[in-house]
């Protein structure tokens, strides 16, 4: 019989406490008459101390194995990894939605929503309470809706998106960037090593690691957090906009600029804060004011959704307190002024 890593650690969770107790009872009964009190008493007392501790762990791996259900912001836990499981359904194109994308219908404006995780609905369980699910409940009879959008992509991840759909057959008609302040990550050579380490490491991890709810989560909580490359991520991203690779980045989202628009689309621009940083004022306004910037010099429409956040808390903006994601209600304030947005431009293109 082939019983998996996950069954045996359990097993032996739920049997080790009560195995201590019996052993208790057995040394009560047996062995304590013929033991001087020292001894006793320390033995009497590890034997607690063990039987405390294993029902401990017992109870927390069995919340963390079939109680909690939220996922992380890098993805890297066991848990995070089931919740994808549960959640994440894919389409013809192997993007996460509920319908399949087809060839255009006539007399309907497509929208193509481009994006990283935030666009793909990370943290969000029910695919339909995701913005750009919303607006298409929305204009259900008047646009299409299809969202290309995966966890982890970039700037230079989603042009190759893109691209790669155009050359299958895909037809470009309104495209949305869903930009987020840290898709500039990927021209950092040392962040994506850092990153992919963290993912190679965790394909070889230890049995109790490997297999531990409990423990996976709160290694990698600790993990994340000790280190300062994960720690100080944010602030890194902030800096990364005042190196000679903001030219960089400038270049590729004109790059996709021009693709679409050589190709008969419109490109638009929505601009994501970062959600976590609302508690004690916003650090990162020198990042819009610079995007805002090169937006407008380049005549492209955007529109940046700090102005709706920034008026709550990061507790009701964001998934859970290890997933800075946007949640719920994020999503639904998101869609409301994006859908606002994208209306008004596309009257105005229609009338020009």
């Amino acid at each position: 019989m082939n019983i998996s890593g996950d069954s045996l650690l359990y097993a032996v969770a739920l049997s080790l406490p009560f195995f201590l107790i019996c052993l208790a009872c057995y040394f009560k009964k047996k062995h304590s008459p013929h033991i001087g009190p020292f001894w006793k008493i320390t033995i009497a007392n590890i034997l607690i101390f063990l039987i405390l501790l294993s029902t401990l762990f017992l109870a927390f791996e069995s919340y963390y194995r079939f109680i909690y259900d939220q996922s992380d912001s890098f993805g890297v836990t066991r848990v995070s990894g089931r919740w994808f499981n549960r959640y994440y359904h894919y389409n013809n194109l192997d993007l996460r939605d509920n319908i399949d994308y087809i060839k255009k219908k006539g007399g309907q404006a497509r929208f193509t929503f481009l994006g990283d995780s935030f666009t793909a609905g990370h943290g969000i369980k029910n695919i339909e309470d995701r913005f750009a699910n919303i607006i298409r409940k929305s204009k259900n009879k008047e646009w299409e809706i299809q969202v290309f959008a995966k966890n982890g992509l970039e700037t230079g991840g989603e042009l190759k998106t893109l691209k790669k759909a155009v050359n299958l057959g895909y037809e470009i008609d309104n495209v949305v960037l869903i930009y987020c302040l840290n898709d500039i990550s990927d021209l950092v050579p040392n962040w994506n090593k850092t990153l992919h380490g963290m993912y190679q490491k965790a394909k070889k991890q230890g049995f109790l690691l490997k297999h531990s709810f409990f423990i996976n989560t709160i290694y990698y909580r600790l993990r994340i957090g000790s280190n300062p490359k994960f720690s100080n991520y944010y602030n890194f991203v902030s800096e990364v906009y005042s190196s000679t690779l903001w030219n960089f980045q400038k270049d590729r989202i004109e790059i996709i600029n021009n693709y679409v628009k050589d190709r008969g689309g419109v490109f638009h621009v929505i601009i994501f804060p970062f959600l976590h940083s609302f508690k004690t004022g916003y650090p990162y306004n020198n990042i819009h004011n610079k995007l805002s910037g090169f937006f407008q010099e380049k005549n492209i429409p955007y529109l940046d959704l700090l102005d709706i956040f920034e008026k709550y808390s990061s507790y009701n903006l964001t998934v859970n307190k290890f997933d800075a994601h946007p949640n719920e209600f994020a999503h639904s304030l998101a869609a409301k002024d994006i859908l606002n947005f994208l209306e008004h431009k596309h009257s105005h293109s229609i009338e020009q």
